[in-house]
């Protein structure tokens, strides 16, 4: 059989013979529109054609039928019993067509596919995770990839469509949207050790200290501890036994006594209200840019991302 959905007429095949030419979907919408609307004129402004196209696809419907359908004149119009009948069957196929059709177009408009976002570990863990949850809640047909890396990873050679980096971080060519809180570091320790070492009143005094460093795994120095008060910013190297390559280690080494850490509040936040953990130089940590989500400016985003991208703005703190 051929395609009933075209504009052509197709055939029954019955016995291997064709016996009779069933109209097209074209003419039996028009049809329908002729008597929704109550004329060949009107039918035609509703359907985008011609009157004289109305009437003839009126006359091919009705010859492939072999029945009248419409009894017509000059001056008015009335349907046939044939034509009642037709129309009584038509209107919920049609009905139903015409919802199929839209229901498909329907999932153009929706965010559908695989977003592959790439972020530091700490900031998938603490921002990227919560919002990946609400983000496939709101939007179910989208799949989402998340990579927890601590690498500087470049987004277009590992098909990455974004990544989640400290605002300090970011490529100034890229775009960026803050998808977290500011970024607010505190030095911490066990109070027993701060029994046994004097707590620092000046940064410098960390040199003296036992201190657990966090070095990024494409570095070949730990990350500088940075700290600020009022027009002074100091960069300290700190010294220590152990260097580890993720934040979420350094906080457990903390938390075990081994050393002071440099770490992300919300990383220890109730381990400092419980007391677990005991801060020092807080005047030196006032907040700096937060973590951000971001993308190069020259790229074209699918509407998946941009859906993500406003779900972000929307939700993030």
């Amino acid at each position: 059989m051929i395609d009933c959905y075209s504009n052509a007429p197709y055939l029954y095949l019955i016995d291997k013979r064709y016996l009779t030419i069933k109209p097209s979907l074209a003419e039996l919408q028009t049809f329908m529109s002729i008597v929704r609307t109550g004329s060949f004129r009107a039918a035609s402004v509703e359907l985008g054609v011609s009157p004289p196209a109305v009437s003839l696809s009126l006359k091919q419907l009705e010859d492939r039928l072999g029945l009248k359908l419409i009894n017509r004149s000059t001056r008015s119009m009335s349907l046939t019993e044939a034509g009642a009948k037709l129309y009584e069957e038509l209107a919920p196929a049609l009905s139903n067509i015409d919802r199929a059709v839209k229901n498909i177009a329907d999932l153009r408009d929706r965010p559908t596919g695989t977003l592959r976002i790439v972020a530091s570990r700490l900031a998938a863990r603490l921002y990227v995770a919560p919002l990946v949850r609400g983000f496939v809640d709101r939007y179910p047909e989208m799949k989402v990839e998340l990579w927890a890396d601590d690498n500087l990873t470049d987004l277009s050679e590992d098909n990455f469509d974004a990544g989640v980096r400290l605002g300090a971080i970011v490529d100034d060519r890229m775009v960026a949207i803050p998808i977290g809180p500011k970024a607010r570091f505190v030095v911490v320790a066990t109070s027993a050790y701060w029994r046994d070492h004097a707590r620092p009143s000046h940064p410098r005094e960390l040199l003296a200290h036992e201190c657990v460093s966090f070095r990024f795994p494409t570095s070949r120095r730990p990350y500088q501890w940075m700290f600020r008060r009022g027009n002074e910013e100091l960069s300290i190297e700190v010294k220590g036994s152990t260097i580890v390559n993720d934040m979420d280690v350094a906080a457990t080494l903390v938390l075990k006594g081994v050393g002071v850490g440099y770490l992300l509040y919300d990383q220890v936040a109730e381990e400092i209200e419980s007391g677990r953990l005991v801060t020092a130089l807080e005047a030196w940590l006032p907040p700096r840019a937060g973590h951000y989500l971001y993308y190069p400016s020259n790229r074209l985003v699918s509407r998946g991302f941009q859906a993500f991208k406003e779900f972000v703005r929307e939700t993030a703190c």
